[in-house]
């Protein structure tokens, strides 16, 4: 499909025009109209026929994306999955199985993007990705940093916030499987001392009890093991939340042991 921006309108040629020198691929219909100087309703229907012209695409109600100005619209979306994460609510940080995958520590290709936030967000399906929004409590959001994705900066939380998040909802991280080989593979480049403060900020004794049980089924950090059975609190948790209650008990870590402990380890000989 052929485009010219000389087929435009004025006032659509201006804002293709201005989104595309700016780099604000992914806007909102405020935005939009912010950059006209228009009232919304009337960029509403603006940014309709652009879309019907395959000039930008819908990634939500009142969010698009533009594409590029070379592609003719023939092109598939640019942006890559998890800048446009970036992009899709405010404060965010990219976590759990995501961050996995973008640190090394996974040979499983996930397709969700998992964006961790303050906000409630239902979550949104675009071009073969699904984004899934984790509500998290104020005192949770915390230890992310920039890293680089091609030519953009994103939030990406730090290895040691990393974990803590992954011991914290195992759901949003490919089970306790897939935790247990982030905690092996990190044993020796993990900030522990970092760690450990992490998990009393969580204010959540489950990371303590999953952690300090995966730490002694492989035998390592044996000072941080002890460490970890000193503030184990009352109360049973599961290992695995996203599995059925089932298993024995652990009294040393109150957990209730729902994965078979050869699958914690068996992974490693592989």
């Amino acid at each position: 499909m052929h485009r010219n921006i000389k087929t435009l309108g004025q006032k659509s040629a201006k804002l293709v025009t201005r989104l595309a020198e700016t780099g604000q691929y992914c806007f909102t219909t405020k935005e939009a109209a912010a950059t006209l100087g228009e009232p919304v309703p009337k960029v509403s229907k603006l940014l309709s026929d652009l879309k019907n012209r395959h000039w930008v695409v819908p990634v939500e109600r009142g969010r698009y994306l533009l594409l590029p100005l070379e592609s003719g619209g023939e092109a598939p979306y640019s942006i890559n999955e998890l800048v446009l994460a970036s992009k899709l609510v405010s404060p965010y940080y990219i976590s759990y199985w995501t961050a996995i995958h973008h640190y090394g520590h996974t040979e499983q290709v996930p397709r969700t993007v998992f964006v961790a936030t303050t906000k409630r967000k239902r979550s949104i399906q675009f071009s073969g990705h699904r984004f899934q929004f984790v509500k998290l409590a104020d005192h949770k959001f915390f230890g992310y940093q920039q890293v680089w994705v091609e030519a953009d900066r994103v939030y990406m939380a730090s290895p040691e916030k990393l974990l803590v998040d992954c011991l914290d909802l195992p759901t949003y991280s490919g089970g306790i499987v897939e935790v247990s080989k982030l905690v092996w593979r990190t044993r020796e480049t993990m900030d522990w001392p970092k760690v450990l403060e992490y998990c009393k900020r969580m204010r959540n004794g489950a990371i303590i009890k999953r952690l300090g049980f995966l730490l002694e089924s492989f035998s390592t950090r044996p000072d941080l093991v002890d460490r970890l059975q000193s503030l184990v609190s009352a109360g049973y948790v599961l290992l695995d939340p996203t599995l059925p209650r089932s298993g024995p008990y652990s009294s040393r870590w109150r957990l209730q042991v729902n994965v078979p402990a050869q699958e914690i380890v068996s992974w490693r000989l592989s």
